[in-house]
């Protein structure tokens, strides 16, 4: 029984303690912010419990706000033209408030977030070339863009949120996930709600839809429409 207790205090000592290698680092409560000297990134690649602030700019600026020695367990990197953020040695960091993350940068073509994490725009993200975006593992998103060709992908459920204007859309809701876009004014779209998801949208000339697994298919506009749904999942036009 000695033995017993002594195993369980030992447990509680080393979960309660600031501690590295894939176990829990606490945040000291001493709020600051630093900046990063990064640039020639197009793309971002964030997980992790983070809140993300993106901003389209003419200037490169990195800057992310948390406790004072969370810092160097934090891996900040441009790699392959994507700033990463994540955690060193898959620590796990327990910081006193949202670790913030505001980042701008002049052209952007894909977004990665995972890990629930949120991210916003602060301006309409615009661009010439197709965007990305994929949400995972219960993130958040609210984004507003204005471009081609968008590629959606919100999975692990995630709710993700778009509005602005595109002339393609494709949006791949799976895993109990969320893709509102009735704000998004698209001429065609090609939409896929798996497991027991949700996709609202606006199409003005073309809708292929496809919805399984007691998944959910809403759209406005007057798109000619192509459809397949099974397994209690349902396609419709919404009530304006």
């Amino acid at each position: 029984m000695r033995y017993f207790i002594f195993f369980v205090g030992l447990v509680t000592v080393f979960t309660s303690c600031n501690l590295i290698d894939g176990r829990r680092i606490k945040g000291n409560g001493k709020i600051t912010t630093k900046n990063y000297d990064l640039k020639g990134f197009n793309g971002i690649d964030i997980g992790g419990s983070k809140k993300i602030f993106l901003k389209q700019d003419s200037a490169f600026s990195v800057k992310i706000e948390t406790d004072e020695n969370l810092f160097d367990y934090l891996s900040v990197r441009v790699d392959n033209e994507q700033l990463k953020v994540s955690s060193k040695n898959s620590s796990w960091l327990s910081p006193s408030d949202e670790i913030k993350i505001f980042i701008s940068m002049p052209s952007i073509n894909e977004i990665d977030v995972n890990g629930a994490s949120s991210i916003s725009t602060e301006n309409r993200i615009s661009g010439d070339e197709k965007i990305i975006v994929k949400l995972g593992g219960a993130s958040e998103g609210t984004l507003e863009f204005r471009a081609p060709v968008l590629d959606l992908k919100s999975t692990g459920a995630s709710t993700l949120t778009v509005s602005g204007e595109t002339r393609d859309v494709k949006s791949n809701a799976s895993g109990a996930s969320t893709i509102n876009s009735f704000d998004l004014k698209s001429e065609n779209s090609d939409v896929k709600a798996t497991g027991a998801s949700s996709i609202d949208l606006f199409s003005s000339v073309s809708l292929n839809a496809n919805a399984s697994g007691a998944s959910n298919v809403n759209y406005k506009g007057n798109p000619s429409v192509k459809q397949n749904s099974s397994g209690a999942s349902e396609i419709k036009k919404a009530d304006r």
